[in-house]
């Protein structure tokens, strides 16, 4: 959901076949099949586990059409288009939006597939200026869909004569501003000198909030705004001035916003308070009403969540039942890898031994950042990053089981992961669908220029790791 600058310091900028095996004798062969009608099941006497099973191409996440993830991708233009920002509408539709240089500056594109193609979203959304269309660099976009269907996009804009947070929403017809110069100069931030990062959510009852890095009070501070059908309203007195929600003395960048079922927003950032030695935190607070207050003793000060001193580019989503996630990108061990946490109600806990320490999630000796987190509706985390190895970079993907953080199909957080292209496969971004499958966009230097891809993983075979056995014919051989 949010623009991740890659190889810089980040604060700077199967289908399985299970295959049976058939015993068949060459001459005379007596047949004996085992027919298996009652409830007791085949259990394997093997005296150690079988091996294995290979990974499929992909580690078996299907393309959304043909050529979604490979050369031109659900882009396809001569451009170069990255940081895609995926969300699912309700009735299961998924939409992508992405910065595209197809126009002789950055724009934002948006495409969405139809179950049949990847279509516009209105003429001319993904081609020429796009939907931002106009003179500046248009950069970072944030997409969320409303309950009711209607698709919004925040991004970042230079056509005001200095950065600003602009905002467009589709309205059957045309993609118009949120309340007048919502996407013209100074846009619902105003205008200032540095690239900011943001992030949109949408409540349950409609109300679209964004959150950005604001660099205008001197330093970096949070800045959080919400659509309340007739401006742009801060949340909170100062929460859009001043220190923001942040209000502190390090460099707070790189929000992520959800919201919960009740209305709650969350925000989360990283804040390097130690400019010298780069010791950085992750950060959260919510709104209770009436402040911003912290999840917890100090989720916002001192040594924050992480409580690592080398923890960048949050993101984080809330369960069904209010359970909030939180994962991140961490350099404490002396290796870039993925850790995570959850709040419980009265604490930051791992979710898994070593989920926030050691090699974390990720889990390799690889270069692991880059974190993108979805829920699914019965409370399961998926976590995607980019993982480099070999001269490439992959997209990894692993969910929490209850037990473990397994993959998403065999071979989904190893070699060549669900990209498995060899080619540099950066900035993923996951969503889910109503009927819970799970989309991934990210993008590619497969084609001449980069490209947007992406794939999905429909939960057709488990890769628990069980015995997998098919009604084997066996046979005597005389």
């Amino acid at each position: 959901m949010k623009k991740t600058t890659l190889f810089a310091h980040p604060d700077l900028k199967s289908r399985g076949d299970f295959r049976c095996i058939r015993f068949a004798g060459f001459v005379n062969i007596t047949l004996l099949v085992l027919l298996l009608l009652s409830v007791t099941p085949l259990t394997a006497q093997a005296s150690s586990p079988p091996p294995r099973p290979l990974a499929d191409s992909n580690a078996g996440w299907e393309e959304v059409g043909a050529g979604s993830a490979s050369d031109g991708g659900i882009s396809d233009n001569y451009g170069v288009s990255v940081y895609p920002s995926l969300t699912i509408s309700p009735d299961g539709t998924p939409y992508v939006a992405w910065e595209d240089w197809s126009d002789g500056d950055y724009e934002v594109y948006v495409r969405r597939w139809n179950g049949d193609s990847w279509q516009e979203v209105g003429a001319g959304s993904a081609s020429g200026g796009g939907i931002s269309n106009n003179s500046g660099d248009s950069s970072g976009p944030s997409l969320a869909i409303t309950p009711d269907g209607t698709p919004y996009v925040a991004w970042c804009d230079t056509s005001g004569e200095g950065w600003a947070v602009y905002v467009r929403r589709w309205n059957g017809g045309a993609w118009e501003e949120v309340g007048a110069g919502s996407a013209s100069g100074g846009g619902i931030s105003g205008k200032t000198g540095y690239f900011m990062q943001l992030s949109l959510a949408i409540a349950p009852d409609g109300t679209p909030y964004v959150v950005w890095e604001d660099p205008g009070s001197g330093d970096y501070e949070i800045y959080v705004r919400r659509w309340n059908g007739s401006v742009w309203e801060e949340v909170g007195a100062g929460s859009a001035s001043g220190g923001g929600i942040s209000d502190n003395d390090g460099r707070s960048r790189f929000p992520s916003i959800t919201i919960a079922l009740d209305g709650t927003p969350y925000i989360a950032w990283h804040d390097v308070q130690d400019s010298a030695s780069q010791i950085a935190s992750i950060y959260a607070r919510r709104w209770n009403g009436s402040v911003w207050e912290e999840v917890g003793p100090h989720s916002a000060s001192g040594d924050g969540i992480s409580n690592t001193g080398s923890a960048y580019d949050p993101e984080l989503a809330v369960a069904s039942d209010g359970t909030l996630y939180l994962v991140w990108c961490d350099s404490s061990s002396g290796n870039w890898e993925i850790y995570t946490r959850r709040w419980n109600g009265s604490a930051w806990e791992e979710i898994g031994a070593s989920s926030a320490s050691g090699v974390g999630i990720s889990a390799n000796s690889d270069r692991s950042v880059a974190p993108s987190l979805a829920m699914e509706r019965d409370g399961t985390p998926y976590v995607a990053w980019e993982n480099y190895r070999d001269g490439a970079y992959e997209i990894y993907v692993r969910r929490w089981n209850g037990e473990s953080w397994e993959e998403v199909g065999i071979g989904s957080a190893s070699g060549g992961g669900i990209s498995d292209n060899g080619n540099w496969s950066t900035s993923p971004t996951l969503a889910i669908a109503p009927d819970d499958t799970l989309y991934a966009a990210w993008d590619d230097s497969a084609g001449e220029e980069n490209e947007i891809h992406a794939r999905c993983w429909r939960g057709l075979i488990s890769n628990s790791g069980a015995t997998q056995i098919f009604l084997p014919i066996i046979s005597t051989v005389s």
